[in-house]
């Protein structure tokens, strides 16, 4: 006897070509969201607010019309809330979460400046946002 574990897949419009598809909690209900990128006439960054059920409701588009490469999520700010980072052509875009499954205007980091590295040395950068 064979059980199915899932349910049929169920298909989300979000708009053109869709990609790095992010997973979080963006409004505190205990339901997981999601963030994705999307591209075409429409593009920018995609939030979709998790019912419970399998089923989500579109928030208004961030950052529209404004080309995303990926996407990232983490608590940038310290204040217990996910925040969404975006890297765009010449640098990364931080949008803090505002806790309601919305988020705050973009604050652009350019990082269109060369950067001198020592030889040997890795980098990475890590950015600590206060309000």
């Amino acid at each position: 006897m064979v059980t199915e574990l899932f349910q049929p897949p169920r298909s989300i419009p979000v708009g053109f070509f869709p990609s790095s598809l992010i997973v979080a909690d963006f409004n505190g209900d205990g339901i997981l969201d999601l963030a994705a990128i999307v591209a075409g006439p429409q593009s920018g960054i995609k939030v979709l607010i998790g019912r419970g059920d399998g089923s989500f409701d579109a928030v208004p588009l961030l950052a529209p019309l404004i080309v995303h490469l990926s996407l990232a999520v983490a608590d940038f700010n310290a204040d217990g809330i996910p925040d969404l980072a975006s890297t765009v052509r010449n640098g990364v875009e931080v949008f803090l979460g505002n806790g309601d499954g919305t988020f705050g205007d973009p604050i652009v980091r350019d990082l269109s400046t060369p950067i001198r590295l020592r030889r040997q040395t890795s980098m990475a950068t890590v950015f600590r946002i206060s309000r």
